[in-house]
């Protein structure tokens, strides 16, 4: 399972996740295939998630903030 998928399920059960950081907000504001996310497991559960953002801008991927966000 990828990180991103294990997100997905996350995202279904965590309610203290913020709006910004849901999968859904991330998928209508960035698009399902320009973001991704970085997660800390310690003994099989998720103790950290960093959701983050990739924009092309003059030839270069940059790690930024989404629109509206």
């Amino acid at each position: 399972m990828t990180n991103k998928e294990k997100y997905h399920e996350l995202c279904s059960t965590e309610p203290t996740i913020p709006i910004f950081s849901k999968d859904w907000w991330l998928d209508t504001v960035c698009g399902e295939d320009n973001w991704d996310v970085v997660l800390l497991e310690k003994g099989g559960q998720i103790v950290a998630s960093w959701p983050y953002y990739l924009k092309k801008k003059y030839g270069c991927t940059i790690i930024s903030m989404p629109k509206l966000t």
